[in-house]
């Protein structure tokens, strides 16, 4: 598909996004699942419903006793001992496992971007809507500095959200819609449950077929120290004496690997290969698949043969026992791994008390 030259949007363009005085109303946004529902197992229980009704598909006992009845990309990594505890045995704390600014942040940008570059809002009434929501963010108990990212985030953050709208619509050709939060499904041999998932843009044709998708990824500066002294950075900036250092991320050389496996289930359940977007305050990156081999077949056929090795190590330990709590005494905790060590104090207190109460029992 032939890609347009990369030009500045022109006034008459910048006006439709940008300008205040060029208010459109606001109305239902379609096919937002974030926007619409914040909780998506409502809307992805729903949704498995259907498809297993048209596949013909029955969820295997072994994970429809623990009341699973899909498997998505952002499980697939955790480590099988908080697998285990984040989706069966604390399933109702799940969602507060883990906060972050990032994470909130990565949230507000995505969804808002994608809603201003489908024509439900312009980007001052999407900002809006942001400072309202971030001044509500209830800080991470992990890290100390939480608070404080959030407040500087704000600092850049519409600038971030201007670039996203101007990639997502640089992207789409004529005749094309932008779809959001498009759901896939997909069913892998063998694992005896479904796959789900939301792509975040979709470009669709008027017949509502799908031509090419994209994934964003967002990226933050970390807190690190103070300044001893007076220092002037290389934009000419003066950053006073006391004033805290911020530790800017960069784009990545090639995708990151660790967001392959999402790559792959998507491409797999459409059969069609997506681009990422990868989005900094200070720059962006697109990645095509025509142009890198960790978006093409052949690098994700081997990573779906790596998902589907972890979800069969998954499902013969939920055929072993009805019990989780004997199950995991033949995983053990990984208390040194970073997504336990994100975990919120409490819960991170309630896994040690499992652990610890199990192997009494024993």
């Amino acid at each position: 598909m032939p890609k347009k030259k990369k030009v500045s949007p022109n006034k008459e363009e910048k006006d439709k996004t940008a300008d205040s005085k060029n208010m459109t109303p606001l109305h239902n946004p379609k096919g937002s699942v974030v926007l619409s529902e914040p909780n998506r197992d409502i809307t992805q229980l729903s949704l498995i419903e259907q498809e297993k009704l048209k596949r013909n598909f029955v969820t295997g006992e072994e994970w429809a006793r623990q009341d699973i009845e899909w498997l998505s990309n952002s499980s697939i990594n955790l480590p099988n001992f908080l697998w285990f505890m984040k989706y069966i045995i604390l399933k109702e704390h799940k969602r507060k496992f883990e906060r972050s600014a990032r994470m909130e942040w990565g949230k507000y940008l995505g969804e808002w971007g994608g809603l201003v570059a489908t024509g439900y809002c312009n980007i001052d009434q999407a900002w809006a809507f942001i400072m309202d929501s971030y001044k509500r963010y209830v800080p991470s108990t992990v890290n100390e500095n939480d608070g404080e990212m959030n407040e500087h985030y704000a600092t850049f953050g519409k600038k971030m959200l201007a670039e996203i709208v101007y990639q997502l619509l640089y992207e789409k050709q004529d005749g094309e819609t932008i779809q959001l939060e498009r759901p896939i499904h997909y069913i892998i041999d063998g694992i005896n449950v479904m796959w789900t998932g939301f792509i975040d843009i979709a470009y669709v044709d008027s017949s509502g077929i799908l031509q090419h998708w994209t994934e964003l990824k967002t990226s933050y500066p970390s807190a690190g120290g103070f300044y001893k002294k007076d220092y002037r950075d290389k934009s000419g900036e003066i950053k006073l004496e006391g004033s805290r250092i911020w530790k800017y991320p960069s784009t990545p050389n090639e995708p990151k690997s660790f967001h392959l496996s999402q790559m792959s289930i998507y491409a797999h359940a459409e059969n069609v290969l997506g681009d990422m977007l990868y989005v900094t305050p200070k720059d962006s990156r697109l990645f095509r698949h025509d142009d890198y081999a960790e978006l093409q077949w052949d690098r994700l056929k081997s990573e779906m043969e790596s998902i589907k090795d972890k979800a069969m190590v998954r499902q013969t330990l939920l055929q072993m026992s009805n019990d989780p709590l004997k199950i995991i005494k033949l995983v053990p905790p990984e208390y040194d791994h970073l997504f336990f060590k994100n975990i919120e104090p409490e819960y991170k207190q309630m896994i040690y008390d499992i652990y610890n109460n199990n192997k009494k029992a024993s």
